[in-house]
C-alpha cells in the first residue's frame, strides 16, 4: 500500500516545523513570565540584530537546542510567535517587533541601574542625549547649578542629530533628550509615549569671519544676496539644514548648495572664521563664538526665524535626577 505524505509547515532553521504556542490561562502565563531571565530578552534582541537564531545562540554562548528552548519559553510567556525561522535565517514576527520595542527599554534600564549601584558612593546615572547647541551654554549652566548644590549626578552625555536621539530615546538607550521636536509632523506619533517640557526659544543666525566683506559693509543682507555666497552647513537630515533650506524655499529661492557639509557647528564656525564661507548656527552658539572674537553675526534683512527646544523622556522613566535636570534647564527660558 502506498503511503501518503503529510503536508509539512515551513522549514525552520533547526529543521523542525513550528506553530504558535498553546494558549495559557492568565495565572499560568504570569508564572511563565516570572521565569524569564535577562538572557531571554537579550535573545530576542540579538536575533533582530543578527538575523539568525544560531548567531544569537553563539553570542550568548548557548547551544542551538538551549537557544531553541529559551525561544519556546519566551513565546509561551507572551502567547504569540515572536520569531519566524527559515532555512535562510530568522526575522521577528509582528508580535516580536512590538515586544522588542518594550524589552529594549527594560534591558537599557537594567544597564542604567548597574551603572548607578557600581558608583562608590552610589550616585544616580543619567544618560542624556543633546543636540550640539545645548552643549554651549545649557550644559555648563546645568553642571554649575548641580555643583553649587553638591548634588551632581553621573552624567553620560551623548550628542547627535534629532532623528538619532529620538530613536535612542524610544529604544531606552538614553533616559532623556534635549532637542527640537516636530510635534505636529514627523514626531507626532511618539507623543503618546513621551513626556515633553518646553524649555527655551532660540533663533538661527548667519555667521561669518570678522573681516568678511558682507559684514564690513555694515548693511542688512538680503536672502537673495546670501544665495550667491559659499557656505558650510549641516548635511541633510539635520534640523538646522531643514530650517536653512526651508527659509530660502519659502521666499521662492533655491537654497545655496554648500561647499562643505559638516554636522557640528563647533567645526563650521571656526571654518567660517578662517575663510569666506558663511554658516548658520543657533544664536547661543554664534554669540558664544562672537564673544571669543572668532566670528561675527551677519545682519540680515530677513531673519531666519526661531526654533524651540524641549526636554523629553519616556513616560515610564521616573528619575528624580532627570526631573531636576529638566527643572534647571527650564530656568534658561
Amino acid at each position: 500500500m502506498a503511503r501518503t505524505s503529510r503536508p509539512r509547515g515551513p522549514r525552520q532553521e533547526d529543521g523542525k516545523t513550528g506553530s504558535g504556542p498553546a494558549p495559557l490561562s492568565p495565572g499560568a502565563r504570569q508564572n511563565q513570565l516570572e521565569r524569564l531571565r535577562l538572557r531571554h530578552l537579550r535573545l530576542l534582541d540579538l536575533v533582530a540584530e543578527q538575523g539568525s537564531l544560531s548567531a544569537a545562540a553563539n553570542a550568548l554562548h548557548l547551544s542551538q537546542p538551549a537557544a531553541t528552548n529559551m525561544l519556546r519559553e519566551l513565546e509561551t510567556a507572551f502567547g504569540e510567535r515572536l520569531i519566524v525561522r527559515s532555512a535562510s535565517g530568522s526575522v521577528l514576527a509582528p508580535a516580536g517587533e512590538i515586544a522588542l520595542q518594550r524589552l529594549r527599554v527594560a534591558l537599557a534600564a537594567v544597564q542604567g541601574a548597574v551603572l548607578d549601584v557600581a558608583e562608590s558612593p552610589a550616585v544616580p546615572t543619567v544618560r542624556l542625549g543633546i543636540i550640539p547647541a545645548v552643549g554651549v551654554t545649557a550644559i555648563p549652566h546645568l553642571v554649575r547649578r548641580f555643583t553649587a548644590q553638591q548634588a551632581l549626578p553621573r552624567l553620560c552625555i551623548e550628542e547627535g542629530t534629532v532623528p538619532v536621539l529620538v530613536e535612542r530615546l524610544i529604544r531606552g538607550d538614553i533616559d532623556g533628550m534635549v532637542g527640537r521636536l516636530d510635534l505636529e509632523g514627523e514626531h507626532v506619533a511618539m507623543a503618546r509615549d513621551i513626556v515633553i517640557r518646553p524649555l527655551w526659544t532660540d533663533r538661527l543666525e548667519i555667521a561669518c569671519a570678522p573681516d568678511h566683506p558682507l559684514y564690513l559693509e555694515g548693511r542688512p543682507v538680503s536672502l537673495r544676496a546670501l544665495t550667491r555666497e559659499p557656505w558650510i552647513v549641516a548635511p541633510h537630515g539635520a534640523r538646522t539644514r531643514e530650517f536653512f533650506d526651508q527659509r530660502f524655499l519659502s521666499a521662492g529661492l533655491m537654497p545655496p548648495r554648500p561647499e562643505i557639509e559638516s554636522f557640528s557647528f563647533h567645526t563650521n564656525l571656526p571654518v567660517a572664521a578662517a575663510s569666506r564661507l558663511l554658516t548658520i548656527a543657533p544664536s547661543t552658539a554664534v554669540r558664544y563664538y562672537e564673544k571669543l572674537g572668532v566670528v561675527r553675526a551677519l545682519p540680515l534683512a530677513e531673519p531666519f526665524g526661531e526654533s524651540s527646544a524641549v526636554f523629553a523622556r519616556r513616560r515610564e522613566v521616573r528619575m528624580p535626577a532627570l526631573e531636576e535636570i529638566a527643572d534647571i534647564l527650564a530656568e534658561m527660558a
